[in-house]
């Protein structure tokens, strides 16, 4: 690292120098946009403002903001005082943002939510300031510069803290190596509140793209942004890939993207006849996957040339090691599937770091949960995730934490959440539940998760059971009960386990 560190927020100011009208944010639903002068202005009096609440360098500020120009506000303010944002889904009921506020200890929260205006826990602002005079260091840098939630597999939300400094020398090379590009666009398609969007959007912003924001993913509608806005950099996820591919050619032949340098997509592995289209569409050359975690300790780089001499590879370490364990903790040959483990080039500089969790590792060595092999050449391959994790769209769902919500309703006894499938969402979660008296309707059951979940974590079906769904030491064994669930639907459907859908 670097014995002399630059601020993240100082790109915005030197950008408001360079380029003070250049477009720094524009969002397509309302209309409004931003230049990186009046960017560097706004953030330095919310920053004053975050100050004045009593934020100061080294806390976290919660954010919970629909994609926006407030969003892009609050981030920027929060790096400006050496804070660390902490963003929050939109989505999130009242019990789960005090939930993820208390993890952190945050002591402001801005949005613009009025069920959120009286909590106790933190001083609650909007992004909206004053203008007015400030007195801020200009050299402040937090030793974090983002911090993403997470649910947990023990049920319980976790705070994935980066290791990373707010720091331009440290964050933002990425940026260039991805193919973001000074005075260009790229378009924002997924709620930041999630990690690869927050990421990959802020150092475009950083870089001295513009961020046009849209508001809900419409297939037809993202392809008229890209050409209306003439975006050259598109951030997405297999399932926002499957859908535009599969719209009518005669839709699609009504757009151009002539100005596409780049679809860069992550967050969940994709069909190979979805990646071949979209290389067959606008070429290897433009087609871009990364695979890490939110921790970061290891990542890998594929292009779509190198995808089509290694198919189905998510690429070679970009940073990082990775290793192949089996169930012994022993590294297995090449070709061969296990569990795999990845570390920093460097351990001694950890990535991360977990508030409300605890590192999953053997010797050093790391594991999110999936499974998959290396070849001979180094290419690591995906098999599959390991144990229960739900990807809906993309999105991680934990059945943990949905069981501990079902089961926090007094007339359930026991449940058990596993995925299904689900044409191209992948996958979504279903339930099985078992009712004491006095027994609940499912209506009253439903209202109870909307209540406290998102929903895409919400159950896409209910079932009632009267056999109990957890033996004499409480555990369940999902891969069984999935199983039979499969089969069961199977026959229901009139279909074989593999063609099975919901």
């Amino acid at each position: 690292m670097p014995d002399a560190l630059t601020p993240l927020h100082s790109r915005i100011d030197e950008m408001a120098q360079l380029e003070p009208q250049f477009q720094a944010i524009v969002e397509v639903e309302s209309g409004n946009s931003i230049d990186y002068l009046e960017l560097a202005d706004r953030s330095r009096w919310l920053a004053r403002d975050l100050m004045l609440a009593g934020a100061d360098q080294g806390d976290f500020v919660a954010i919970c903001l629909t994609n926006s120009i407030d969003f892009y506000l609050a981030t920027v303010a929060a790096w400006r005082i050496g804070a660390t944002p902490q963003p929050l889904s939109y989505r999130l009921t009242v019990p789960e943002v005090i939930q993820a506020v208390d993890l952190s200890g945050a002591l402001v929260l801005i949005t613009d939510r009025t069920d959120l205006g009286l909590l106790a826990q933190v001083k609650v602002l909007s992004a909206q300031s004053v203008p007015g005079e400030t007195d801020l260091e200009s050299d402040r840098i937090s030793q974090s510069w983002k911090a993403l939630s997470s649910g947990g597999s023990t049920g319980k939300p976790k705070l994935i803290v980066a290791g990373q400094p707010a720091a331009v020398e440290v964050v933002l090379p990425l940026a260039s190596l991805l193919g973001m590009r000074q005075g260009r666009s790229q378009l924002v398609t997924a709620p930041m509140s999630h990690n690869g969007p927050f990421v990959f959007s802020m150092l475009g912003l950083l870089q001295g793209a513009t961020q046009v924001v849209a508001g809900r993913f419409d297939p037809e509608k993202t392809l008229a942004y890209i050409q209306m806005y003439q975006i050259e950099w598109l951030y997405s996820v297999p399932t926002m890939m499957q859908r535009i591919v599969r719209l009518d050619e005669s839709i699609k032949r009504n757009y151009s993207l002539d100005s596409l340098k780049t679809i860069f997509h992550t967050a969940a592995p994709c069909p190979e006849s979805v990646k071949r289209a979209w290389i067959e569409w606008i070429g290897p050359e433009a087609v871009l996957e990364l695979y890490a975690g939110t921790e970061a300790q290891a990542i890998t780089l594929i292009d779509g040339r190198e995808w089509l001499e290694h198919p189905g590879s998510v690429g070679r370490p970009l940073a990082g090691q990775f290793r192949v364990l089996d169930q012994e903790g022993l590294e297995l040959p090449p070709g061969c599937v296990g569990e795999v483990f990845m570390r920093p080039n460097d351990p001694s500089r950890p990535t991360y770091r977990y508030i409300g969790a605890d590192r999953r590792e053997r010797d050093g060595w790391e594991s999110l949960g999936d499974m998959g092999f290396l070849d001979e050449a180094g290419y690591l391959f995906l098999a599959d995730r390991q144990i229960d994790m739900i990807l809906v769209g993309g999105l991680n769902v934990y059945p943990a934490e949905v069981e501990a919500v079902i089961l926090d309703h007094p007339s359930v006894l026991s449940c058990c959440v596993v995925g299904v499938p689900a044409g191209d969402l992948g996958q979504v979660p279903y339930a099985l539940v078992q009712l004491r008296e006095p027994r609940v309707s499912l209506e009253e059951l439903e209202a109870h998760l909307r209540s406290r979940l998102v929903p895409y974590k919400i159950p896409r079906r209910i079932d009632f059971v009267e056999a109990s769904l957890r033996d004499d030491t409480g555990k369940v064994r999902r891969s069984s009960v999935r199983d039979e669930l499969l089969r069961s639907l199977a026959t229901e459907q009139g279909v074989k386990v593999d063609d099975v859908s919901l």
